[in-house]
This record gives structure tokens, C-alpha cells and sequence, in this order.
């Protein structure tokens, strides 16, 4: 193959050459700017993956919270490592239930304000009795008090004489 360079078209090659040129800085561009994308969309994902796992700590330590304060502490130590049956052999106990009668007519003919101060006076009295006579509080449900009594005052067998009747806030 001859070429008499005379023949070429210079200013075509160089065209050519510019074009290519152009071409290859446009790939690059693109796997740079690809790249950079990726490295977003991972950041992206990390940050994401790290707020969740924040949040799940925050779920945690507020149930955590919420069991230890449900629970007596023998119990809500027992269920936050996990046991899912807790036995306390218990000779004799009652479970004491209170529901005020016609609560709802009488809740009515009162405003909200005296209403609360009114089952507020009512709980703290059965909580003054419930803690003169060792009944440990279950809960309170609107104007029901739930309360059991006949537990023994610790539980002897954990080693530590553990208070039964108390949280450990409490």
C-alpha cells in the first residue's frame, strides 16, 4: 500500500483525531463520574445503615426502660436476657382487681382536670395500703387497679435476695 502524503487530507485526520480524541475524554469523564456516583450511592447507604442502627439502639434501651420499670427486677432481668418463662413457686398469693363503679356516668358530671385528681387521689390511697401491706402494684387501666399479694418479700434462691415487690426504680 503506498500513500503519497500529498494525497492526504490533513485537515480530515486531524478531524479525525480531534473526534477520538473527544470521544476517549467522554468515556473517561463518564467512569470518573460513575464512579463518583457509586461512591455517593455507597456513602448514601452507609449513612442510612448508621441511623438505623442508631435508632434500633434508641428502640432498645427504651424497651429495655419500659420492661424494667413493668417488671420487678429479678423478672425484667430474667426477660431482657431472654427467658421466656419465669417460675416463682409462690405458696400462697391473691391477685386483687379493683374497677370503680359507674365510673363512666360519674366521669360525665366532671370536668378533666377534677376528673384526674379525683382516680389520681383514689390510686395513691390503694398504693399507700398496697405498700403498708406488701401488695406489689401490676398496673393501673383508666379507673382498674391491679395488684397481687401473698408474694414473699425475696426471692431467696438467686444467690443475691432479691426484692420481689419492688423495680428497680422503685
Amino acid at each position: 500500500l503506498k500513500i503519497d502524503v500529498s494525497e492526504v487530507e490533513w485537515p480530515l485526520i486531524v478531524n479525525l483525531l480531534i473526534l477520538l480524541g473527544a470521544a476517549f475524554g467522554i468515556t473517561l469523564l463518564g467512569v470518573v463520574g460513575l464512579g463518583l456516583s457509586a461512591r455517593h450511592m455507597i456513602n448514601t447507604i452507609e449513612d442510612t445503615w448508621e441511623r438505623g442502627r442508631a435508632e434500633v439502639q434508641k428502640q432498645k434501651e427504651s424497651f429495655e426502660k419500659l420492661v424494667s420499670a413493668l417488671y420487678p427486677s429479678f423478672a425484667s432481668e430474667r426477660l431482657l436476657a431472654g427467658d421466656a418463662q419465669i417460675v416463682v413457686e409462690v405458696p400462697k398469693a391473691a391477685i386483687y382487681f379493683s374497677d370503680i363503679c359507674n365510673f363512666t356516668a360519674q366521669s360525665n358530671t366532671l370536668s378533666a382536670m377534677d376528673m384526674l385528681s379525683w382516680i389520681g387521689y383514689n390510686f395513691r390511697v390503694i398504693d399507700h395500703c398496697a405498700a403498708h401491706y406488701g401488695i406489689h402494684k401490676i398496673k393501673t387501666i383508666g379507673d382498674a387497679y391491679l395488684a397481687i399479694a401473698g408474694l414473699p418479700q425475696r426471692l431467696e434462691d438467686d444467690g443475691k435476695g432479691t426484692d420481689l415487690n419492688r423495680s428497680e426504680e422503685g
